[in-house]
């Protein structure tokens, strides 16, 4: 059995197993917000009464993100500069903005964005770098 596969493969699960916790985590928190500070009209009718306090702060910040869009925006935005540089903090970036779009109201953009974000960060390593971590050598180039 060769190692340095079931270390890939032991990072590939490890991955995944990252991507679905960013998503469980961050939809759960939209969720959240969403169930206690956005729908509540106990909530609205305080805010609008000025007796909210910092509930009303973050309502108000949570509603102009699902009406202008802005958590679908970043999360595409996010998701295709981490397919770009290739960068995996950024895919989670991408996944945690496109989750929070999603649960609050505004998915077409947010399912994009998180996808992006999915496709980067359970990218397989190259050939080349999963014979180094194998132990192999390195591929020459025989050619000019």
């Amino acid at each position: 059995m060769n190692t340095g596969y079931a270390k890939t493969d032991r990072v590939a699960w490890l991955t995944v197993c990252l991507a679905i916790a960013a998503i469980s985590v961050f939809s759960c928190l939209a969720w959240l917000a969403r169930l206690h500070i956005v729908e509540p009209e106990s909530l609205a009718a305080a805010c609008l009464s000025g007796q909210g306090g910092w509930q009303c702060a973050l309502r108000e910040q949570l509603v102009l993100g699902f009406t202008r869009n802005a958590f679908g925006i970043a999360a595409v935005i996010i998701g295709i500069l981490a397919t770009v540089a290739r960068w995996r903090s950024l895919a989670l970036a991408a996944i945690a903005c496109g989750a929070v779009g999603a649960v609050l109201y505004r998915y077409e953009l947010s399912g994009v964005g998180l996808l992006l974000g999915a496709l980067v960060l359970l990218r397989r390593p190259p050939q080349e770098i999963r014979q180094q971590d194998a132990g192999g050598e390195q591929p020459t180039q025989t050619g000019p």
